[in-house]
């Protein structure tokens, strides 16, 4: 079992994500570092999800890097479950620096995924992942 599956593994006994956990208003709820997919395709910074007035974003950190590419996305994977797969949040706004993104999916969709990723759609390529670590204090305990 790698430490990363038990992270997520303890984080969901503590939340209780299955049982419909709730993400409590202006919190962070998951953070992730952003590695480069191979040796042509580098990245570097930090990606965080927040929930902030009620919204879900994805937050890349000022030091976010991606290579350049045509038709990158944000996107959302669950690298453990291939049937979870991938959600599609938003194309990339640029290829470095601060950004933020409104994500339009539920709270419960949400923590179904443990990376948040590059992608490239037209030739169908990863760029960059950045394997998430919940943050328990960000969820209502029932």
């Amino acid at each position: 079992m790698t430490l990363h599956f038990f992270k997520v593994f303890i984080v969901s006994l503590i939340v209780g994500f299955t049982a419909g956990a709730q993400i409590l208003n202006n919190s962070v709820i998951a953070m992730g570092a952003f590695k480069g997919a191979d040796s042509m395709h580098k990245a570097q910074g930090y990606a965080t999800l927040m929930k902030v007035n009620q919204g879900l974003y994805v937050q890349l950190d000022k030091n976010f890097y991606v290579s350049e590419g045509p038709d990158l996305f944000l996107m959302l994977r669950n690298s453990k479950n291939a049937h979870i797969g991938m959600t599609i949040l938003t194309p990339l706004k640029q290829y470095s620096g601060a950004q933020m993104f409104k994500i339009n999916i539920s709270e419960q969709d949400l923590i179904k995924y443990d990376q948040v990723i590059i992608y490239c759609k037209r030739i169908t390529t990863l760029f960059a992942f950045a394997p998430l670590t919940f943050n328990p204090n960000a969820f209502l305990r029932r």
